[in-house]
């Protein structure tokens, strides 16, 4: 319906189908409207802002035109001839690309999502003292997440599910639950909980607050519950979608083992082992590039260095970058600095590394990606024909600081 409309977001090409003041387009704004009252303007469509020449947006009509928020908006929205047609972007999915799932839980959100926080959401627990505990927990950050969504009743563990009209099968409740729990030794406190209310987020609530026996008995016991919890309903998840699940052992070793290391990560004394920048083995070059992004500004800068076999410098840039529409897009833009670099060198034989998990993936895909910044993609898939073998891996910070101090240092040149 309605709500599923406002979901999707043109992605400019040609700019010929896109409606300038009907559409959703622009980036940087909720709405992804332009927000100019439209007067007397026969501007009607996006590619009359794009110079037929160059290809490139018209700046001073688009300045003209707009007011500076959207000609900021506009501007920074990067455009190119490889892109082809307009096409559309789900804006619900992390790549894009439309899935009945999200659009089911988009309207049932839209529906009844409300129900789930005037039942007992946010707004009855402000002041609880569980949302400080919860980010101090010494579990991944996803599990945090999890627990926080949960206990908002945000995630499918009882009521929730019960509105969607689907089987219920509680993280706390159910006969494999029931099972993993008791190997590890936490059978008497969910039993204890249990007794208290049946509702997924009150017992976990119950567990993580309740002055129980076992919090003296099991080690890291509040982290054991959390990591419980996540884990039961990500396997839950996995078995709905036909995909592979871990026997009751297997899971039971692995949230110890998740536990544990953790809990050993945290310690004062605990030491991570230096990573290191290494040098590309023999006949490549290793790029590595990097870039910041201020969203306020929606502008960023780049960086790339490239060094060979022996890790002697070759060549580095770095540069500005005015108007950007968000991180991915800077990210993209300082690989195709990096590829450009290397071209210009004659390199034919290179690594790229960078430290941004999304852009790494997307180049070694090699398929159109639908995003704001899908210009610059097209591009840097045409550089990446030009040489003869590439490869694309992801880094850490720590073996990327000179791509990363390159960017820093582009924020105060002229």
């Amino acid at each position: 319906g309605q709500n599923l409309a406002k979901r999707y977001h043109w992605r400019v090409g040609d700019g010929a189908n896109i409606d300038i003041w009907k559409d959703t387009w622009v980036s940087g704004c909720n709405s992804g409207k332009i927000i100019t009252a439209r007067g007397q303007t026969l501007l009607s469509k996006v590619h009359e802002l794009i110079d037929p020449t160059s290809g490139d947006w018209d700046i001073q009509l688009v300045e003209q035109s707009f007011w500076p928020v959207d000609s900021h908006r506009i501007l920074s929205i990067p455009s190119s001839d490889r892109v082809g047609e307009d096409f559309v972007a789900w804006r619900l999915t992390k790549n894009n690309i439309f899935s009945v799932r999200s659009a089911y839980h988009s309207e049932w959100n839209h529906q009844f999502g409300r129900r789930s926080y005037d039942c007992g959401g946010q707004g009855a627990m402000a002041d609880h003292p569980i949302w400080k505990k919860i980010w101090d927990f010494n579990v991944p950050t996803k599990v945090k997440f999890f627990t926080w969504k949960t206990l908002h009743g945000a995630m499918p563990c009882y009521g929730v599910l019960a509105d969607r009209h689907m089987k219920i099968s509680l993280m706390f409740l159910c006969p494999r639950a029931k099972e993993v729990w008791m190997k590890l030794n936490l059978a008497d406190s969910i039993a204890e909980a249990v007794l208290q209310d049946r509702s997924g987020p009150a017992i976990l609530e119950y567990l993580i607050c309740a002055p129980l026996t076992d919090k003296g008995r099991v080690d890291n016991f509040v982290e054991t519950v959390v990591i419980v919890a996540w884990h039961l309903w990500w396997q839950r998840r996995r078995f709905v979608h036909d995909e592979p699940t871990l026997s009751i052992t297997s899971s039971v070793f692995a949230i110890s083992s998740l536990v544990q290391n953790f809990s050993i990560a945290s310690l004062p004394s605990a030491t991570r082992k230096e990573e290191m920048w290494m040098k590309p083995p023999a006949d490549f070059v290793k790029i590595n590039v990097d870039a910041s992004f201020s969203m306020d500004e929606l502008s960023g800068t780049i960086g790339a260095v490239i060094r060979d076999t022996s890790g002697e410098f070759i060549v580095a840039a770095n540069g500005k970058l005015p108007l950007v529409t968000d991180v991915v897009s800077a990210e993209v833009t300082a690989v195709q600095l990096g590829l450009e670099l290397a071209i210009a060198q004659g390199c034919q034989r290179i690594i790229i590394n960078g430290d941004n998990l999304e852009v790494v993936e997307a180049l070694n895909r090699g398929e159109r990606v639908y995003s704001s910044a899908t210009a610059i993609f097209e591009e840097c898939f045409a550089l990446l024909k030009e040489v003869g073998k590439a490869q694309i891996i992801h880094c850490s910070r720590n073996t990327n600081s000179v791509a990363h101090e390159l960017a820093r240092q582009a924020k105060f040149s002229p």
